[in-house]
């Protein structure tokens, strides 16, 4: 019997020889299924009769996406009948291996492109963001290296199958206000709880990276919120419910983003994994893969936000479509479906940080802060330090500085000659090796005669590297003193004398005084002999 929803021609679909040339619709179509899935690939299964015969690896056009040929089922009765499963055009991604891929410090756009590089799919459309994105993969297909990288950037895949692009998105799925009543408004609706699967992770990366040295030396975190939101005691819910799991992904080198992604894994299987599949009613038909709508639980005495994670649609049968929800963890909802420990590569992302003046400053001829930063890294890095400084030079003058981290000059010294009036200086450079911790960034400077004056937020320091948190120092109770001492003005020194001396056996000795200024190293080698009287 043929189905009268393919007697429109939109609704059929077309056929591509093994060249990718036309052959044409395929017309006679007795059967149909689509099914949809967030994350994973479109499967389309059609059964037909007819004298075309195909075979794996054609090409299918239907609605708006192209597919392959992946099985070809033929059976011969009183009619012959052929039954093909079809696969998303983009898993051919998935046959195409990159001996290697590295690169540093590259856009979400330009990272993408150096993936596709060699493949027959160009790059689409990226949302832009300010950080920059660092990748080092050996022998791993096309596919898994796009599906990696969506993960490291925080975005989704959208794959254009039609014009063999592929997407690079923050947000993927609309906002509904479609509600679900389980057992109310509704014929029949499947729920299926699971309890939670871990309590307890034990997070490892490469090398056996722990989470000790950014976790208060604890090797584990825990999440028992589930539990004490029933009314358990915490005390209670760790003795009756610790459910240990232990989570390794050889990609993390830093242990701030292994403790980070760990947190986020764990508030994933601490929680009951709750999914609903119920036939798509009126109203529901333009829901899509991706988008969330509402299900009010009375049994469970919860009002759930769950997002369509799979649609099996019939075409021409609309009351046979299925369509299935999961339960939408709070804050959770960019990695629903997503498994961690298969594609989580590390964190490449860079933080910045960033301080201005919040007064106005008048540096002379002694050293003084200029700017000051408070700064926290998670695991020892390396950052690039940028500095703008708009100011007003009351002559002509050399404007020296420093910076200072712990106490220790940092980086290269400063040095730049100004003329009197206004003047803009901009420089950057690197610190490399910076240990782990928190601490203090400094910006010294001085004047060799004069002044020069900054106004109020007219100068910035700021400092991009990986796992990093800060912000303007705070006042503390500690001095930052800095001592200058000008010895080229010593002419004579004149020394007191005592009149009454008291000897003993003479003494020989050499004596070697280490005097360090900040400006000037000076040594003093002193040889005092005594003879008796």
């Amino acid at each position: 019997m043929i189905n009268r929803y393919f007697r429109k021609i939109e609704n059929l679909p077309l056929l591509f020889d093994i060249n990718g040339n036309v052959i044409g619709f395929l017309r006679v179509i007795s059967d149909c299924d689509v099914e949809y899935q967030f994350n994973e690939a479109t499967i389309l299964t059609i059964t037909f009769s007819g004298k075309k015969k195909l075979q794996v690896d054609q090409e299918i056009i239907y609605k708006d996406e192209r597919f392959l040929v992946t099985r070809v089922e033929n059976e011969k009765s009183n009619t012959s009948m052929t039954t093909i499963e079809c696969t998303s055009a983009f898993i051919e991604l998935n046959h195409k291996t990159q001996k290697k891929v590295e690169f540093t410090a590259l856009t979400a756009f330009d990272g993408l492109k150096k993936i596709v590089t060699g493949t027959n799919w160009t790059v689409g459309y990226v949302d832009s963001d300010d950080a920059l994105h660092s990748m080092a993969e050996e022998k791993k297909t096309v596919l898994n290296l796009l599906h990696t990288f969506a993960t490291l950037t925080g975005k989704t895949l959208i794959f254009d199958t039609i014009n063999r692009k592929v997407n690079l998105v923050n947000n993927f799925g609309k906002e509904t206000d479609f509600v679900f009543r389980y057992r109310k408004n509704i014929k029949s609706i499947k729920r299926t709880i699971l309890p939670p699967q871990a309590t307890v992770l034990y997070p490892t990366g490469r090398g056996g990276l722990t989470i000790e040295s950014v976790n208060d030396g604890a090797p584990y975190i825990e999440n028992y919120s589930w539990y004490l939101e029933q009314g358990i005691p915490l005390k209670d819910a760790r003795e009756k419910y610790k459910k240990e799991y232990y989570w390794e992904d050889e990609r993390f080198i830093y242990a701030g983003t292994l403790l980070r992604a760990g947190q986020e894994k764990l508030a994933e299987l601490s929680r009951p994994q709750i999914s609903y599949e119920t036939n798509v009613i009126a109203g529901a038909e333009d829901l899509k893969v991706g988008d969330y709508a509402w299900v009010i639980d009375e049994e469970l005495d919860m009002r759930l936000k769950v997002r369509v994670v799979k649609l099996n649609i019939v075409p021409g049968r609309e009351w046979e479509n299925k369509i299935e929800f999961d339960y939408v963890l709070p804050g959770l909802q960019n990695i629903i479906g997503e498994s961690y420990s298969s594609s989580l590569g590390t964190s490449s992302e860079s933080d910045m940080v960033l301080v201005s003046n919040e007064s106005d400053i008048t540096v002379n001829s002694s050293y003084s802060i200029a700017l000051e930063m408070a700064f926290s890294t998670y695991a020892p890095t390396n950052v690039q330090v940028g500095i703008v400084i708009v100011g007003i030079a009351s002559t002509d003058l050399t404007l020296d500085g420093y910076l200072d981290v712990a106490g220790q000059r940092v980086g290269i010294p400063i040095r730049q000659k100004v003329l009197a009036g206004d003047n803009v200086l901009s420089l950057t450079f690197l610190l490399t090796q910076i240990q782990e911790g928190s601490d203090f960034l400094n910006l010294y400077l001085k004047t060799n005669t004069g002044t020069f004056t900054v106004l109020k937020n007219e100068s910035q320091l700021f400092i991009i590297g990986k796992n990093m948190l800060g912000g303007i120092g705070a006042e503390l109770p500690r001095a930052n003193i800095v001592e200058e001492v000008d010895l080229s003005r010593i002419i004579n020194v004149n020394v007191g004398e005592n009149k009454e001396v008291t000897t003993q056996i003479p003494i020989k000795r050499s004596i070697t005084e280490n005097v360090i200024f900040s400006v000037l190293d000076v040594t003093d080698n002193v040889t005092i002999a005594i003879e008796e009287v």
